[in-house]
């Protein structure tokens, strides 16, 4: 399964866009960058093959 080969650090941030938090406050939360969630993003839509939150999200459902 692709949800196997996450990061743990992916894995945190997939649960809290799945709980409706924004970039930004997905990295206060981590206490990461912006630009850091962002490239965690882009490794999830890669690994998840999506191009997008909504897609990746409706993924999960």
């Amino acid at each position: 399964s692709t949800y196997n080969r996450l990061t743990t650090r992916e894995s945190e941030i997939l649960r809290l866009l799945a709980l409706g938090l924004a970039g930004k406050q997905i990295a206060r939360e981590l206490t990461i960058s912006p630009a850091t969630v962002n490239g965690h993003l882009t490794s999830l839509y890669t690994k998840c093959r999506v191009t997008g939150r909504e897609e990746l999200i409706g993924q999960l459902i």
